[in-house]
């Protein structure tokens, strides 16, 4: 997250008692074909949606292999929290339009009792890139955390494109030689 003239958005809230959300855009990828291992799948059929008809398959993280797992912190812990849920795809480009999330199980440790995400995505088109990327364009989180429920709202606009370039360079290293080894004598 950035302000708008590029440098990072101060995070603050946590002291005061509110919730900092993030991460949303790659919820998605528990689909990925190397995590899918992670999470049992259920087609239960088809939906209208708002653009015409959608898939909606069931999803279930399995413990013993996530490998896409959120992390759910506060000022003095942080569990691994595992979730459920459902997926609308479009039923012509299947693409992930939609995902709604819930805790698998409560996580007493950092006394989060619920959690849950509904991400709606949009197709987002760059310059210079080919292909469109289906990023976030709203997304509600809602938590029931120390007794307390909480809810964040995110709205997504106006994306930018940022690219960084490294380079890696290794020069030799001198090592000494080693001094040489006592004589014995006998």
């Amino acid at each position: 997250r950035s302000t708008v003239d590029g440098r990072d958005a101060v995070r603050g809230g946590l002291k005061e008692g509110l919730m900092l959300t993030s991460g949303f855009a790659s919820v998605s990828s528990i689909f990925h074909p190397a995590n899918r291992r992670g999470a049992d799948f259920r087609y239960l059929g088809t939906q209208k949606t708002d653009g015409g008809e959608a898939h909606v398959i069931a999803f279930s993280q399995k413990p013993e292999t996530a490998k896409t797992v959120t992390r759910f912190i506060t000022n003095s812990r942080s569990a691994l929290a595992l979730v459920h849920g459902l997926a609308w795809v479009d039923a012509e480009t299947f693409q992930i339009l939609r995902l709604h999330t819930f805790l698998l199980h409560p996580l007493p440790e950092v006394q989060l009792l619920k959690l849950s995400t509904d991400i709606k995505f949009q197709e987002v088109a760059f310059k210079g890139i080919s292909a469109p990327l289906w990023l976030p364009r709203e997304v509600e989180i809602m938590v029931n955390f120390r007794g307390r429920d909480l809810r964040n709202k995110h709205s997504y606009s106006d994306f930018k494109l940022f690219s960084v370039e490294s380079r890696e360079e290794s020069k030799p290293v001198h090592i000494p030689p080693s001094p040489p080894a006592p004589e014995s004598r006998e």
